[in-house]
């Protein structure tokens, strides 16, 4: 997992969110993450991790978020060939 890149991505937080509380019976509080990706994140599959501290036990937790970051030109067909970049075109 590679390092978390904080320019490339936004994530304001909403603490003590009621409708959170409910998803869990134990739960004593919760918080909505809106994870946003900002331009310039290189092409490709990204993995990283966001620590979040809690304030119960001064203890964090580490959530994982994947994605896939895809150029603004993409091509798809039944003759484009995924794995080896290549797109046929028959006379």
């Amino acid at each position: 997992m590679e390092k978390f890149d904080a320019d490339k991505f936004h994530i304001p937080g909403r603490t003590n969110a009621s409708e959170d509380r409910s998803r869990g019976k134990d739960a004593q509080g919760g918080v909505v993450l809106h994870v946003t990706v900002k331009p310039g994140l290189p092409l490709g599959t990204f993995r990283q991790k966001i620590k979040i501290n809690l304030n119960l036990d001064n203890n964090s937790v580490e959530l994982p978020i994947e994605g896939n970051t895809v150029s603004d030109v993409e091509v798809a067909g039944a003759s484009w060939d995924d794995d080896h970049s290549l797109l046929t075109l028959a006379l």
